[in-house]
């Protein structure tokens, strides 16, 4: 029975030492697997981080695009009018050049000069051709 007990020992000894091996390598693997989580979670944490960034990023721009087609818009409206504008002081500006003409033709009919008419009327009409 000695040698069964001897023979029971050992095997009861080679089992735990198995079981240790066994125990300390998958600690080990828990460990390294461990490591691996805190890794992975770290690295999602930062991928959160950059993708709430690009998030208000975008929002930023959107904000800004929508500022400068408002601007866009105001602005046409300036250029709007100041065509209005500019039509309205060429109107204006064509009957004052409109009644000037006629004012200086019944002026020289009353004084009778009539080369000197015909010379204002081509100088006049140049003038008109050259601010078109």
């Amino acid at each position: 029975m000695d040698e069964q007990r001897k023979l029971g020992c050992a095997t009861i000894d080679s089992l735990t030492k198995d079981s240790k091996k066994q125990q300390e390598a998958s600690a080990f693997m828990l460990k390294e697997s461990d490591e691996k989580v805190t890794a992975l979670s770290n690295e999602r944490d930062q991928l959160v981080k950059q993708r709430d960034s690009a998030f208000q990023e975008a929002h930023m721009w959107r904000s800004e695009l929508a500022k400068a087609r408002e601007q866009v818009v105001i602005l046409e409206g300036a250029v709007v009018r100041a065509e209005e504008k500019v039509r309205v002081a060429e109107a204006d500006a064509e009957s004052r050049i409109k009644e000037g003409c006629t004012e200086r033709i019944s002026h020289h009919k009353r004084e009778g000069g009539a080369s000197c008419l015909c010379e204002y009327v081509r100088r006049t009409n140049s003038k008109m051709l050259n601010l078109e």
